[in-house]
């Protein structure tokens, strides 16, 4: 193959000896982090048993309503494989969430730490055991974890002067009967404090964020403390310093020139939001596109701004620094692709490779 047609991609061909059969032991078993003894199983059921106690209003005022608890694992039982699943289960108390590094979410109501409780004393399974290794300690998620320390040391040096806004999130179990059980909960102490209003914030599908404006800093202990509650802080505050933009003149037609007939250029395939097309100085560089986003989703703003700078960045931005020569085609695609692009003097060449089709 001539040197001057060569694509720009390394092909590696595997040999015959890369692809062979792992070894195999015939499966091991789960990784022990200590000996599980009866006094290892006592202080885990003693802790369960503080978690019980510290949740016990919530549960008589809100039976069905679940609580949450944090799991520390052990530092050495970090990796996802170790993760006690065999123990916190649909049965017990189920893992739903992390919190920091080693510290697991776990949904908590009274008949799961029942269950779980028996578990713990009993189960002598390895991979039980091995479960149980992993856990270094279990506490229960209250007010003071929910709390931001910003708002907690406002609250401590000036009592008197609240926010007038606040940002408080809520667990997501994954259940959609279980989140709606917390979101109607957390109505309910509204109702019941008389000094606060919600307001919901869209902050995705996801996540459950509510705008509060609380009248005496009593609420905020009362928000912090319910079990729905994983975080209660001030909305974050930004001010305008200075301006960083300096206007160097309008864009005219002539700064975005049509490609010259007859002359090679380099073909980019741009995976982005789409490059709007109405526009005129732009489309003279698209030879392709592909959509597969709903029409009333699309936003072509920043696929335009990304095509703008690819077909004449030096142009647009008037700086010596940015490459003098354009690309002449754009392929637009609105998926996730892998991308090669060819480099000047190489004749215009796009490789396109689709994931997740």
């Amino acid at each position: 193959m001539e040197r001057d047609i060569r694509l720009p991609i390394k092909v590696v061909v595997p040999r015959e000896d890369d692809i062979r059969r792992p070894e195999s032991n015939g499966g091991s078993d789960k990784k022990v982090f200590g000996e599980v003894t009866a006094e290892v199983r006592e202080a885990l059921d003693y802790q369960l048993g503080s978690i019980d106690a510290y949740f016990r209003a919530s549960f008589s005022r809100f039976p069905q309503l679940p609580a949450v608890a944090k799991v520390t694992l052990k530092p050495k039982a970090l990796a996802k494989s170790h993760r006690p699943t065999a123990v916190f289960d649909g049965n017990t108390c189920p893992v739903f969430g992390v919190g920091r590094l080693g510290e697991l979410y776990v949904r908590v109501t009274p008949d799961g730490l029942r269950s779980l409780r028996q578990r713990i004393r009993t189960v002598r399974s390895i991979a039980g055991k091995a479960n149980l290794s992993t856990i270094q300690q279990m506490v229960p998620y209250g007010a003071d974890d929910a709390l931001s320390l910003d708002l907690a040391r406002q609250l401590e040096s000036r009592p008197g002067e609240l926010p007038t806004k606040l940002k408080l999130r809520l667990f997501r179990h994954g259940q959609g009967d279980v989140d709606a059980m917390v979101e109607r909960a957390l109505q309910s102490v509204l109702a019941e404090s008389g000094a606060a209003s919600a307001e919901p914030v869209w902050y995705g599908p996801t996540l459950r964020v509510y705008r509060l404006r609380i009248a005496r800093p009593d609420v905020v202990r009362q928000l912090s403390g319910f079990v729905g509650t994983q975080s209660l802080a001030m909305f974050p505050t930004y001010v305008l310093r200075r301006t960083a933009s300096h206007p160097i003149g309008s864009l005219e037609a002539a700064d975005y020139p049509s490609p010259e007939p007859g002359r090679d250029y380099p073909t980019v395939g741009i995976i982005d939001t789409g490059i709007d097309p109405g526009s005129a100085v732009l489309a003279p560089w698209i030879v392709q596109r592909h959509q597969y986003v709903p029409s009333a989703l699309i936003d072509h703003d920043h696929g335009s701004f990304v095509g703008g700078l690819v077909v004449h960045s030096r142009r647009l931005n008037r700086d010596p620094r940015f490459p003098d020569w354009p690309t002449s085609s754009l392929f637009v695609h609105r998926r996730q692709l892998s991308l090669c692009v060819s480099r000047p003097g190489v004749p215009p060449t796009v490789q396109l490779v689709f994931k997740g089709t």
